[in-house]
């Protein structure tokens, strides 16, 4: 059987850390018995199309700066929506199932420019209200309970929203050895530093700006205190008011030799930031935190990691397999927090080897590809 992903907002493979083509990729790569094709937006890529070694065919869809910025941000016209350019491409081809990672999906439209009624199964990756005009899928796929409970608040029909977790590679996201962590060390200079890192989006709401404060107040005491973060910029980030001093303080930090500030690195290369960390700072305010794959990751790699009780990050963690600080905003209460771990590692050794266990036995991506091939079978049987 043949299922078709289809991830609108991103490519395939990905190559900056955004979760629906992440999600994409993984469930799509474990499945047992679908055949999948990826279907995806080109942005920078070079080739239209691809047989991946690893990922297998995957269909890009261009999309010009030009049209976009005309049809898209200024008249909003959209005369031929990437989801006409999908059915087109799928006409004539052996197709059973559309899996769509894009939660306002047009079904409807889709199905009357495809001429037939194919079963769609919507990914769930942000939390928006049912729009009728979008006409309803076979299956909605919640990224967390607690995303199950908001999109049935926001209209949603209950009997057809199911959970399957965001997961990790608990295989490229796992503890480093001694020897392979000293390596990593040595060549990134941190021999005799103390590691607090931070992944994720370099926002404000995500927690970025805290992470530096607090590693601000920490290196004026502590000098062997070290900092690492990797991620990307969010778009428009020149226009937040209080982004000049982020910059600022990046600059003041990564002059001093306390900051190692990294771009989005693609999964190949982020374990390897995980791995060194001594802490992990994950200082969220966003209160749409549904089950960051951040978190997942870091609990994969046995990380011990600050973060928020927001949102669904009660469900993804407790508090024996991380630290759960109700003030992630202040700075001070955050390096507080990571002093603690950074002046006595050895006390967390259980609080590791709890999140690896809890990484490894809920969220392994192989577990959720098994999962979602029972949801597929149920939309193929309705």
């Amino acid at each position: 059987m043949n299922v078709v992903t289809y991830t609108p907002h991103g490519p395939i493979p990905d190559n900056r850390g955004f979760a629906p083509s992440l999600a994409a990729q993984y469930l799509a790569r474990y499945l047992q018995l679908f055949r999948n094709t990826h279907v995806c937006q080109q942005e920078t890529h070079p080739q239209n199309y691809e047989n991946h070694p690893e990922l297998g065919e995957i269909w890009r869809l261009h999309e010009s700066r030009a049209y976009r910025l005309l049809f898209r941000k200024l008249s909003r016209l959209d005369p031929v929506p990437l989801h006409a350019r999908l059915a087109k491409l799928l006409q004539g081809k052996r197709v059973d199932l559309l899996h769509a990672h894009q939660l306002e999906f047009p079904v409807e439209d889709f199905r009357r420019r495809l001429g037939r009624r194919l079963p769609v199964v919507i990914h769930a990756h942000a939390l928006r209200t049912l729009d009728p005009a979008w006409g309803l899928a076979d299956a909605y796929i919640a990224v967390s309970g607690y995303t199950r409970d908001a999109l049935v608040e926001k209209g949603f029909p209950e009997e057809r929203v199911h959970v399957v977790h965001n997961g990790a590679d608990t295989d490229l996201f796992a503890p480093a050895s001694p020897s392979e962590l000293e390596r990593l060390r040595s060549l990134l200079g941190f021999q005799g530093k103390r590691v607090m890192a931070y992944v994720g989006r370099k926002q404000e709401s995500k927690g970025y700006f805290a992470f530096l404060e607090a590693l601000e107040l920490l290196s004026e005491t502590h000098p062997e205190i070290q900092g690492i973060a990797a991620g990307a910029l969010p778009p428009g980030a020149e226009h937040h008011p209080d982004y000049a001093d982020c910059l600022a303080r990046v600059a003041r930090l990564s002059a001093r030799g306390v900051l190692l500030d990294l771009p989005a690195l693609p999964h190949s290369s982020l374990p390897r930031v995980f791995q060194v960390a001594d802490v992990l700072l994950f200082p969220t305010q966003f209160s749409g935190e549904q089950h960051p794959l951040v978190l997942i990751e870091a609990l994969a790699s046995g990380c011990v990691v600050i973060t928020a009780p927001i949102a669904g990050i009660r469900e993804t963690v407790d508090e024996r397999a991380a630290i759960l600080l109700d003030d992630v905003g202040s700075p001070a209460a955050l390096a507080a927090a990571a002093l603690k771990v950074l002046e006595n590692p050895g006390a967390y050794a259980e609080m590791r080897r709890r999140a690896r266990e809890i990484a490894v036995s809920r969220y392994d991506w192989r577990q959720q590809s098994t999962l979602l091939e029972r949801i597929y079978f149920s939309c193929l049987g309705r």
